[in-house]
Protein backbone atom coordinates (compact mmCIF):
# COMPACT_ATOMS: atom_id res chain seq x y z
CA UNK A 1 0.00 0.00 0.00
CA UNK A 2 2.88 2.27 0.76
CA UNK A 3 4.70 1.78 -2.27
CA UNK A 4 0.82 2.49 -4.73
CA UNK A 5 1.33 6.11 -2.82
CA UNK A 6 -0.87 5.65 0.41
CA UNK A 7 0.46 7.04 3.51
CA UNK A 8 0.44 3.77 5.72
CA UNK A 9 0.38 3.17 9.69
CA UNK A 10 1.50 -0.21 10.73
CA UNK A 11 0.33 -0.45 14.57
CA UNK A 12 2.61 -2.67 16.84
CA UNK A 13 -0.14 -3.55 18.92
CA UNK A 14 1.50 -4.57 22.90
CA UNK A 15 -0.64 -7.40 23.19
CA UNK A 16 -0.12 -8.44 20.38
CA UNK A 17 3.34 -8.40 20.71
CA UNK A 18 3.05 -10.83 23.59
CA UNK A 19 0.77 -12.87 21.83
CA UNK A 20 -1.93 -12.31 24.29
CA UNK A 21 -5.68 -11.85 22.85
CA UNK A 22 -6.74 -8.94 25.45
CA UNK A 23 -9.47 -6.65 25.20
CA UNK A 24 -6.99 -3.19 25.85
CA UNK A 25 -5.52 -4.04 22.15
CA UNK A 26 -8.44 -1.67 20.94
CA UNK A 27 -6.81 0.99 23.50
CA UNK A 28 -3.60 0.61 21.95
CA UNK A 29 -5.06 0.84 18.24
CA UNK A 30 -7.38 3.68 18.90
CA UNK A 31 -4.08 5.66 19.89
CA UNK A 32 -2.45 5.17 16.39
CA UNK A 33 -6.16 5.86 14.83
CA UNK A 34 -6.56 9.14 16.61
CA UNK A 35 -2.83 9.95 15.13
CA UNK A 36 -4.06 9.08 11.62
CA UNK A 37 -7.00 11.46 11.74
CA UNK A 38 -5.10 13.99 12.76
CA UNK A 39 -2.52 13.69 10.26
CA UNK A 40 -5.46 13.28 7.15
CA UNK A 41 -6.71 16.61 8.69
CA UNK A 42 -3.56 18.82 8.71
CA UNK A 43 -2.55 17.20 5.00
CA UNK A 44 -5.79 17.44 3.60
CA UNK A 45 -6.18 13.86 2.82
CA UNK A 46 -9.45 11.53 2.42
CA UNK A 47 -10.70 10.36 5.97
CA UNK A 48 -8.67 7.22 7.01
CA UNK A 49 -9.46 3.77 6.16
CA UNK A 50 -8.93 1.11 8.77
CA UNK A 51 -7.75 -2.21 7.79
CA UNK A 52 -7.15 -5.39 9.36
CA UNK A 53 -7.00 -9.30 9.61
CA UNK A 54 -7.89 -12.38 11.87
CA UNK A 55 -7.99 -11.41 15.56
CA UNK A 56 -7.34 -7.93 14.72
CA UNK A 57 -10.45 -7.34 13.72
CA UNK A 58 -12.10 -7.28 16.63
CA UNK A 59 -10.10 -4.36 18.19
CA UNK A 60 -10.74 -2.81 14.45
CA UNK A 61 -13.84 -2.98 15.17
CA UNK A 62 -13.85 -1.79 18.76
CA UNK A 63 -12.39 1.45 17.34
CA UNK A 64 -14.81 1.84 14.59
CA UNK A 65 -17.16 1.39 16.93
CA UNK A 66 -16.31 4.29 18.89
CA UNK A 67 -18.29 7.62 18.57
CA UNK A 68 -15.75 9.55 19.02
CA UNK A 69 -13.80 8.05 16.22
CA UNK A 70 -16.14 5.92 13.99
CA UNK A 71 -17.46 9.03 11.93
CA UNK A 72 -13.65 10.17 11.24
CA UNK A 73 -13.21 6.88 9.58
CA UNK A 74 -13.53 7.10 5.61
CA UNK A 75 -13.73 2.39 5.13
CA UNK A 76 -13.38 -0.63 7.80
CA UNK A 77 -11.57 -3.39 5.66
CA UNK A 78 -11.56 -7.07 7.81
CA UNK A 79 -10.00 -10.04 5.94
CA UNK A 80 -10.46 -13.89 8.34
CA UNK A 81 -12.38 -12.26 11.26
CA UNK A 82 -14.23 -14.40 13.85
CA UNK A 83 -17.34 -14.28 15.56
CA UNK A 84 -17.21 -17.42 17.94
CA UNK A 85 -13.76 -17.34 20.14
CA UNK A 86 -14.00 -20.57 21.68
CA UNK A 87 -14.87 -22.12 17.64
CA UNK A 88 -12.58 -20.72 16.30
CA UNK A 89 -9.65 -21.94 18.75
CA UNK A 90 -11.24 -25.37 18.51
CA UNK A 91 -10.50 -25.00 14.65
CA UNK A 92 -7.15 -23.96 14.97
CA UNK A 93 -6.51 -26.74 17.49
CA UNK A 94 -8.31 -29.86 15.65
CA UNK A 95 -9.27 -28.47 12.00
CA UNK A 96 -12.81 -29.29 13.04
CA UNK A 97 -15.65 -26.60 12.71
CA UNK A 98 -19.27 -26.59 12.86
CA UNK A 99 -21.86 -24.59 10.80
CA UNK A 100 -25.68 -24.64 10.68
CA UNK A 101 -25.10 -28.29 12.16
CA UNK A 102 -23.06 -29.87 9.35
CA UNK A 103 -19.79 -30.19 10.51
CA UNK A 104 -16.34 -29.32 8.32
CA UNK A 105 -13.20 -30.90 7.97
CA UNK A 106 -10.00 -28.52 6.51
CA UNK A 107 -6.68 -27.55 6.69
CA UNK A 108 -5.63 -26.01 9.52
CA UNK A 109 -2.44 -24.21 10.08
CA UNK A 110 -0.43 -25.97 12.71
CA UNK A 111 1.32 -23.24 13.57
CA UNK A 112 -1.10 -21.39 15.50
CA UNK A 113 -1.05 -23.87 18.30
CA UNK A 114 1.20 -22.44 20.92
CA UNK A 115 -0.58 -19.25 20.96
CA UNK A 116 -4.03 -20.83 21.31
CA UNK A 117 -1.74 -22.50 24.80
CA UNK A 118 -0.38 -19.39 25.67
CA UNK A 119 -3.32 -17.48 26.13
CA UNK A 120 -5.14 -20.53 28.15
CA UNK A 121 -2.12 -21.43 29.99
CA UNK A 122 -3.44 -20.33 33.40
CA UNK A 123 -6.66 -22.22 33.31
CA UNK A 124 -4.52 -25.51 31.93
CA UNK A 125 -5.09 -29.15 34.42
CA UNK A 126 -1.39 -29.31 35.36
CA UNK A 127 0.16 -30.13 37.84
CA UNK A 128 1.18 -27.37 40.38
CA UNK A 129 5.21 -28.04 39.67
CA UNK A 130 5.11 -27.58 36.15
CA UNK A 131 6.74 -24.56 35.46
CA UNK A 132 4.45 -22.76 33.30
CA UNK A 133 6.66 -19.69 32.60
CA UNK A 134 9.44 -21.89 31.43
CA UNK A 135 6.24 -23.38 28.72
CA UNK A 136 5.00 -20.13 27.94
CA UNK A 137 8.48 -19.16 26.79
CA UNK A 138 9.05 -21.99 24.78
CA UNK A 139 5.67 -21.26 23.23
CA UNK A 140 6.93 -18.18 22.36
CA UNK A 141 10.15 -19.21 21.13
CA UNK A 142 8.41 -21.88 18.86
CA UNK A 143 6.14 -19.15 17.63
CA UNK A 144 9.68 -16.80 16.75
CA UNK A 145 11.16 -19.57 14.94
CA UNK A 146 8.09 -20.78 12.55
CA UNK A 147 5.96 -17.85 12.19
CA UNK A 148 5.76 -16.65 8.44
CA UNK A 149 7.79 -18.91 7.06
CA UNK A 150 5.21 -21.12 4.63
CA UNK A 151 7.16 -24.18 4.10
CA UNK A 152 6.48 -25.06 8.05
CA UNK A 153 2.77 -25.25 7.54
CA UNK A 154 3.37 -28.60 5.52
CA UNK A 155 3.27 -31.67 7.56
CA UNK A 156 5.80 -32.48 9.74
CA UNK A 157 7.97 -29.81 8.79
CA UNK A 158 7.79 -27.65 12.21
CA UNK A 159 8.25 -31.00 14.24
CA UNK A 160 12.12 -30.91 14.51
CA UNK A 161 12.13 -27.65 15.62
CA UNK A 162 9.71 -28.44 18.09
CA UNK A 163 11.56 -31.35 20.07
CA UNK A 164 15.23 -29.02 19.42
CA UNK A 165 13.33 -26.37 21.71
CA UNK A 166 11.41 -29.37 23.97
CA UNK A 167 14.70 -30.63 24.88
CA UNK A 168 15.90 -27.89 27.00
CA UNK A 169 13.04 -28.39 29.06
CA UNK A 170 12.21 -30.78 32.09
CA UNK A 171 9.77 -33.75 31.77
CA UNK A 172 7.13 -32.32 32.78
CA UNK A 173 7.50 -29.09 30.91
CA UNK A 174 8.29 -30.65 27.92
CA UNK A 175 5.24 -32.70 28.22
CA UNK A 176 2.86 -29.80 28.29
CA UNK A 177 5.08 -27.76 25.74
CA UNK A 178 4.64 -30.26 22.86
CA UNK A 179 0.71 -31.03 23.83
CA UNK A 180 0.66 -27.27 22.92
CA UNK A 181 2.42 -27.80 19.61
CA UNK A 182 -0.17 -30.45 19.00
CA UNK A 183 2.50 -33.11 18.93
CA UNK A 184 1.38 -34.74 21.95
CA UNK A 185 -0.69 -38.56 21.88
CA UNK A 186 -3.75 -37.56 19.30
CA UNK A 187 -7.04 -35.90 21.60
CA UNK A 188 -4.66 -35.05 24.02
CA UNK A 189 -4.56 -31.34 23.24
CA UNK A 190 -8.15 -31.64 22.30
CA UNK A 191 -9.31 -32.52 25.44
CA UNK A 192 -6.89 -30.22 27.48
CA UNK A 193 -8.35 -27.54 25.24
CA UNK A 194 -11.90 -28.37 26.29
CA UNK A 195 -11.34 -28.33 29.77
CA UNK A 196 -9.40 -24.88 29.59
CA UNK A 197 -11.86 -23.52 27.48
CA UNK A 198 -14.25 -24.42 30.34
CA UNK A 199 -12.19 -23.24 33.10
CA UNK A 200 -11.67 -19.79 31.43
CA UNK A 201 -15.45 -18.75 31.51
CA UNK A 202 -16.53 -15.95 31.09
CA UNK A 203 -12.80 -14.78 30.83
CA UNK A 204 -13.04 -14.35 27.05
CA UNK A 205 -17.04 -13.01 27.10
CA UNK A 206 -15.80 -9.72 25.82
CA UNK A 207 -14.60 -11.70 22.25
Amino acid sequence: LAAAGFRVYAPKLRDFLALRVAESAADDLAHVVRLAIADARASRLSRPALMSISFGSRPAIAVAAREDLGPELGQLVLFGGYCDFDATVRFAITGHAEHRGERLDVARDPLNAPVVFLNLLQWLAVDDAVDREAVARAWREMVEATWGKMELKAEGARDPIAHRIAEKLGPRERALFLLGCTLAAPGEAEAALDAALANALPSFAWT
